[in-house]
């Protein structure tokens, strides 16, 4: 077999991985907006198995045990069997007489007896109850949030200090830290930019991928003629 003919047939198996490959990108790059992360597919027979992820427990007053995982909240019901008592990715529990507190990706949510109702929605990695009475809330991008009832979030004061220590003290910029800003483009367009460079990286594969094929397809139709 020839190079040329080597090289052909390279790129036309080539192709397939090339266009899953940048579809799949542009998928990851905008599975918030689209909602696609969750998205059930099950028309497919494939399953993943769950890992074991505990990442918090907390017992509410009235003896009830709760678990939360990546995967959702669990109490132990009067049998001793653990019952899902919701879907949200757990970051931290609080529990408080026969109430709870979740910290979660999706939101800070009270669980009170069967209602569970969202108290603020950010991504919320931690929850605390203070010598005040003030509940405080780590929140992404956001820092420490106070309240009172719950319902209503104030910035701490808490938040300037905290951001001057840290940028007192920055980490430094590594080799690895480059290269990953290179790959996910955000060395260029930053971090809300990064899904340009992925977009555009993405459809030129999975146009590369097609073209490819096409034009070894049409090579062998004229060959058959």
């Amino acid at each position: 077999m020839s190079s040329r003919r080597i090289h052909l047939w390279s790129g036309v198996i080539l192709a397939i991985p090339m266009f899953i490959v940048g579809i799949t990108a542009v998928f990851i790059a905008h599975d918030k907006s689209l909602g696609l992360k969750d998205l059930p597919l099950s028309w497919l027979p494939m399953s993943y198995e769950k890992e074991n992820e505990l990442r918090s427990a907390a017992q509410t007053g009235d003896g009830q045990l709760w678990f939360g995982s990546k995967y959702g909240v669990f109490r132990q019901g009067a049998d001793g069997q653990l019952q899902q008592r919701s879907e949200v990715e757990v970051r931290q529990l609080l529990g408080e007489q026969e109430q709870l507190w979740v910290a979660s990706k999706e939101g800070l949510y009270l669980i009170d007896g069967e209602r569970m109702e969202k108290r603020l929605d950010a991504e919320v990695h931690g929850i605390t109850r203070l010598q005040d009475g003030q509940l405080l809330a780590s929140v992404k991008d956001e820092g420490a949030l106070l309240s009172r009832d719950g319902l209503d979030w104030q910035p701490s004061p808490l938040n300037a200090a905290l951001a001057s220590v840290q940028s007192a003290s920055p980490k430094p910029y590594t080799f690895g830290k480059l290269v990953m800003d290179l790959h996910t483009g955000k060395a260029f367009f930053g971090k809300s930019g990064e899904w340009i460079w992925i977009d555009v990286l993405g459809i030129t594969l999975a146009l590369l991928g097609l073209t490819g094929v096409w034009i070894w397809w049409q090579s062998r139709r004229r060959a058959a003629l």
